[in-house]
């Protein structure tokens, strides 16, 4: 075999783990990879690291139709002005987002069973707005016919657009401090900006694993008594090696074991997205 062939074949291989590497997460279209038949978008995602943080925030805004991006960001008020336009009730579905799920396809068809229990003509999903872990759930929430929307933290205008799923019609950015996506204000019981405006148009929650920001969000649903229901699911091992995770169920397992004889929580007896 010719040098140059060899050498190609490395740099496809290299290129698919670099892929993988990049989302370990989904395998939502709206990621880098699969992109090829959406110009503008896969410019910018095969290689973002052209462009200044300038430059990307400027992409947002030109292009905010075409991947439903607002031009600039957005107060809970106007959230719940949306939901209300909308006239519909809110599932949130939280999770693990970068650190996804072990058994992320088997989590995908148990979420799918769940929405059949809901009518898309009453219920909006609401999710994070991102393509990884639980938004991969957006693709299926959308070819069931669901409305689906998205309440993510301004951190995300510091990544690429390829992040946001491609089955998400209406992304809100909420203001919140640097390196913030939500949860709990450090050192307190409130919740930061964009947590607050996701229990406060939530109709109903579902958790499936969830870190952090999800055991926040579990937490205060709980305690507002909101209809709430907690799924155990184990984190991909891939992704929390990266991120130096060591307890891979998650921190809401231990919200949601502390809040199971809650009247309107449900822990969910149901093991099969845990991998010892």
């Amino acid at each position: 075999m010719k040098l140059s062939g060899v050498f190609s074949i490395v740099l496809i291989l290299n290129s698919l783990m670099v892929a993988y590497s990049a989302d370990c997460y989904s395998d939502d279209e709206s990621m880098p990879q699969l992109l090829s038949s959406r110009s503008r978008r896969d410019v910018f995602a095969s290689a973002p690291e052209m462009l200044t943080e300038e430059q990307r925030f400027k992409y947002l805004v030109m292009y905010d139709k075409e991947i439903a991006l607002p031009r600039d960001f957005h107060e809970p008020y106007d959230v719940e002005r949306y939901v209300s336009s909308v006239g519909k009730r809110v599932l949130t579905i939280c999770g693990n987002s970068g650190t996804s799920y072990e058994k992320y396809f088997l989590m995908l068809e148990k979420v799918k069973s769940i929405l059949r229990r809901y009518s898309r003509y009453e219920y909006i999903i609401n999710i994070g707005a991102t393509s990884q872990g639980i938004g991969g759930v957006y693709k299926i929430a959308k070819e069931m016919g669901f409305e689906t929307m998205g309440i993510v933290s301004s951190e995300l205008f510091r990544y690429p657009p390829a992040m946001i799923s491609y089955y998400c019609d209406s992304v809100f950015f909420i203001p919140e401090m640097i390196d913030s996506w939500g949860g709990y204000v450090e050192g307190t019981n409130n919740l930061t900006p964009t947590s607050e405006t996701i229990i406060n148009v939530s109709s109903e929650l579902i958790c499936i694993g969830g870190g952090v920001v999800a055991s926040a969000e579990l937490e205060q649903a709980i305690l507002r008594k909101i209809k709430t229901s907690y799924i155990r699911a184990t984190m991909s091992k891939f992704c929390a090696e990266k991120k130096n995770i060591t307890f891979m169920d998650g921190v809401a397992l231990h919200i949601a074991d502390w809040y199971r004889d809650r009247e309107n929580f449900t822990f969910v007896d149901d093991s099969s997205l845990v991998v010892e």
